[in-house]
This record gives C-alpha cells, structure tokens and sequence, in this order.
C-alpha cells in the first residue's frame, strides 16, 4: 500500500511516514503533525520505489500544487524512500534537522 499519492502536490505525511520519522530521525511524533510530504516514482537497483521529501506546511495548503521538484534545497527537513512493500528508509547522507 503506498501512503503517498502520485507527487503531483503536497499530502499531509502519513502515520506511517510519522512513525519512521520518530524511529530513524528523532523527530517526536507530535512533531511531525504539521509536515507535508512530495513524492516520484523511480527505480534502484532495478526495482520500483518512490522518492520522497518532507517539507514544513508553515504557509503551504496541502492543496497548494507543490510538485516533487518544487521542493528542494534548504526546503527539505527529511527525504528518503520507500520500497513496494512498504518499507520506509531515511536518506542517511543528508543532515538531519
């Protein structure tokens, strides 16, 4: 099941999303509430994923039309992927924040 929709704009990140997010990175999970979260479909190792970036929603709808490439740089809290079972792991190569 993917929590994600096809990374056309910003979705509210998802419970499971919020639970990787406290386990991987730290974040306490109430933290999380005010996250949104972009996503694209991509492949690694020949298998299909779905990339991800989590940003903050300060200002941002969820409706707002954010795109995967809008969000970059000092915009992006968090990012990793998620394999098709379901299988969350954070980008460990970027500083978490």
């Amino acid at each position: 099941m993917w929590p994600f929709g096809g990374g056309s704009s910003g979705k509210v990140v998802s419970r499971e999303m919020r639970i990787e997010l406290a386990t991987q990175c730290g974040l306490p999970y109430p933290d999380s509430e005010a996250l949104l979260t972009v996503s694209q479909g991509g492949k690694l190792a020949g298998r299909r994923i779905t990339n991800f970036r989590v940003f903050a929603s300060t200002g941002v709808s969820a409706d707002d039309g954010r795109g995967y490439a809008d969000v970059t740089g000092d915009t992006i809290l968090y990012d990793g992927i998620m394999e098709k079972d379901g299988v969350i792991t954070m980008n460990k190569g970027r500083k978490m924040r």
